[in-house]
C-alpha cells in the first residue's frame, strides 16, 4: 500500500501542469495578432512592382503607343503590334523601348509598395471583426489602389508624357525633373492631377478585381494561401487578364486625357464624355478596345510576376 501512494499523489502533479499548458496555448491563440511591420511590407511591395514593371517596360511602351494612335492628331498609324515594334526599331532603336523606365521605376515601386501595404493592412483590420470575405476583399483592394494611385498621379502623368515623346510629340522634356517643372510652369501644378478622376475611375475597380481574384483564387490551392513560385505566377497571371479584361476602356481614356493638352498644344477633347463621343465616332466600339492585345501581353506577365516576387519576397522577410 505504501509504494502506491506516490503514484497516486503525482497524477494531481500531471494533471495541473496540463492544464497549465493548455491554458496558456489558448491564451497565445486569443492573443491579438500583432502587424507585420510596416517596412517589410513597403519594402516588399516596392521590389514587386520595380522588377516586375523593368521586366514588362517593353510591352508596356507597345500598349502605350497602340493606344494612342487613336487620338485625332496622333500622326503614328499602326496595322498592328509587329508593325509597331518594327518602326519603333528603326526610328529610335531597341533602347527606345525602355524609354521612360526610370519614371517608371521611380512611379511602379512606390505605387506597389502602397498598394499592397494598404491591402495587407486593411484585411487585418476587416478581419478583427468579421472572417476573411470576397466583400472584404474587394473594399480593401479598391482602396489600397486609390491611395497609391492618388500618391503617384504626377509621376504617371510623366511617365506617359517622357514615353510617347518623339512618337506622337516633339520631344519637349529632358527628364523627370525637367518634365514635371515644365508641365507646373506651362500648364499650372493642377496639371499634374490632369485626368485623376478618370484614373481613380479605372484604377479602383482594377486592383479591386486584381487582388480579390488573387487572394481568392490562392486560398482555393491552399487554405492557408502558401503558393509555390510557380503556383503565384499562374495565378497572377489569371488574376491581372480579369481586371484588364474589365476595366481596359477606362484606362484607354485616362491616357486620352492625359495627353489631351499635349498633342499640338490644343485641347483635342473638353471632358470624358467628349472624349467618348470622339472615340466612339471615330472607330465604333472597338476603339474603347484599341491595344488590348498588346495590353494582355503587357498585363498578364506584370501582374504575375508581381504578385510572384512579392509573395517570395513575404517568405524571405518571414512575415504572414
Amino acid at each position: 500500500m505504501s509504494e502506491a501512494q506516490p503514484a497516486v499523489q503525482s497524477s494531481p502533479q500531471v494533471s495541473v501542469k496540463t492544464i497549465n499548458e493548455s491554458e496558456s496555448q489558448q491564451a497565445q491563440a486569443q492573443a491579438p495578432r500583432r502587424h507585420t511591420p510596416a517596412w517589410k511590407s513597403l519594402t516588399s511591395g516596392g521590389i514587386a512592382g520595380a522588377v516586375s514593371r523593368s521586366a514588362t517596360a517593353p510591352l508596356e511602351r507597345l500598349k502605350i503607343v497602340m493606344q494612342m494612335q487613336s487620338l485625332p492628331t496622333s500622326q503614328a498609324k499602326y496595322t498592328g503590334i509587329l508593325d509597331a515594334s518594327i518602326q519603333i526599331v528603326k526610328k529610335e532603336g531597341v533602347l527606345a523601348f525602355w524609354r521612360g523606365n526610370a519614371t517608371n521605376v521611380i512611379r511602379i515601386a512606390p505605387y506597389s509598395a502602397i498598394g499592397f501595404f494598404t491591402f495587407e493592412r486593411l484585411k487585418s483590420v476587416f478581419k478583427k471583426d468579421k472572417p476573411d470575405s470576397a466583400w472584404m476583399r474587394i473594399v480593401a483592394g479598391g482602396m489600397a489602389g486609390g491611395c497609391a494611385s492618388t500618391a503617384t498621379y504626377p509621376l504617371d502623368l510623366i511617365r506617359t508624357r517622357l514615353t510617347l515623346q518623339g512618337q506622337t510629340t516633339l520631344v519637349k522634356y529632358n527628364g523627370i525633373l525637367h518634365a514635371l517643372t515644365s508641365v507646373a510652369k506651362t500648364e499650372g501644378i493642377i496639371a499634374l492631377y490632369k485626368g485623376i478622376g478618370t484614373t481613380l475611375a479605372g484604377i479602383i475597380p482594377y486592383n479591386a478585381i486584381n487582388f480579390t481574384t488573387y487572394d481568392t483564387v490562392k486560398h482555393l490551392i491552399d487554405a492557408n494561401g502558401k503558393l509555390s513560385s510557380m503556383q503565384s505566377l499562374w495565378c497572377g497571371a489569371f488574376s491581372g487578364s480579369v481586371a484588364a479584361t474589365a476595366t481596359y476602356p477606362l484606362d484607354l481614356l485616362r491616357r486620352h486625357m492625359q495627353m489631351r493638352a499635349e498633342l499640338g498644344g490644343s485641347k483635342v477633347y473638353s471632358g470624358l464624355w467628349d472624349a467618348c463621343l470622339h472615340i466612339f465616332q471615330a472607330h465604333g466600339i472597338r476603339g474603347f478596345f484599341s491595344g488590348l492585345v498588346a495590353c494582355y501581353m503587357k498585363v498578364i506577365p506584370s501582374s504575375a510576376i508581381g504578385f510572384m516576387v512579392y509573395d517570395f519576397c513575404r517568405k524571405m522577410f518571414d512575415f504572414r
